[in-house]
């Protein structure tokens, strides 16, 4: 599956350096696999808080402490690594023109 990304690079059918389209198809990976990790980050906080609202046991609150603080961690680290990746994109590989969001293309 992960192949068929890279059919066109190895056919020759894009313009460019071989390398340049290698790099920026990477990024556009990690970039899709970045919001699908904040957004399990974010539900795992969520979960922590539900559970830590509506239980009354202490062992379940402690627990529910655990994964809330856990969360904001993971969200934490994966916002950076979305940073970095956005960093990468504008200023190390000249693109200045690549949109933080895949959809906030601007429209001429």
């Amino acid at each position: 599956m992960c192949m068929i990304v890279f059919v066109p690079a190895m056919a020759y059918a894009q313009q460019g350096s071989d390398l340049s389209n290698l790099m920026d198809a990477f990024l556009s990976i990690l970039n899709t696999l970045s919001y699908v990790a904040i957004g399990l980050a974010f539900l795992f906080f969520v979960w922590g808080l539900v559970v830590f609202i509506v239980s009354d046991i202490p062992a379940d609150k402690k627990e529910g402490r655990q994964r809330m603080f856990w969360g904001v961690i993971a969200l934490f680290v994966l916002t950076s690594i979305f940073g970095i990746v956005r960093f990468l994109q504008s200023d190390i590989f000249a693109n200045p023109d690549a949109p933080i969001f895949e959809d906030s293309q601007p429209t001429v």
